[in-house]
């Protein structure tokens, strides 16, 4: 995995220092959206010396690279996804779980049309209610 992140990070443009390998080895895979600190709890096992600071501006920068997303689900809370593929994200209102939701037909650009000379850069789409699970209860 560490070579697989290595080169994944340069074809980001991203430097691949230990942390931000870790860092992003941590997301790989993940269905749970974690925060920062959920994957710096987990991650501080392994790197003692690392700093919620570092994990926060890693996150922030791969974001930023596109290599991950920026959830911003509600009340100032922030998620990341591994997954970049365009998808919607449903919210739990009762166990707070968030959850990917994908599109039934191929998404092929912007679900609203943009005002001339607007450049839309990102797009997110966030459902909130009970999830299955809460639902039944």
């Amino acid at each position: 995995m560490t070579t697989n992140a290595i080169e994944i990070l340069k074809a980001h443009e991203i430097t691949p220092t230990p942390q931000r390998v870790a860092v992003y080895g941590a997301l790989c895979g993940r269905m749970d959206h974690p925060t920062v600190e959920t994957v710096f709890t987990e991650l501080r096992r392994e790197l003692p010396t690392l700093s919620r600071t570092t994990v926060y501006s890693t996150m922030q920068l791969f974001a930023e690279k596109r290599l991950i997303q920026a959830i911003k689900a509600e009340d100032g809370e922030v998620r990341y996804d591994p997954n970049t593929v365009f998808h919607a994200h449903f919210k739990c209102r009762k166990c707070g779980d968030l959850y990917d939701v994908f599109p039934t037909e191929p998404h092929t650009g912007h679900f609203m049309a943009m005002p001339a000379g607007f450049i839309a850069e990102d797009e997110q789409l966030n459902y909130y209610g009970l999830c299955a699970k809460c639902a039944r209860v």
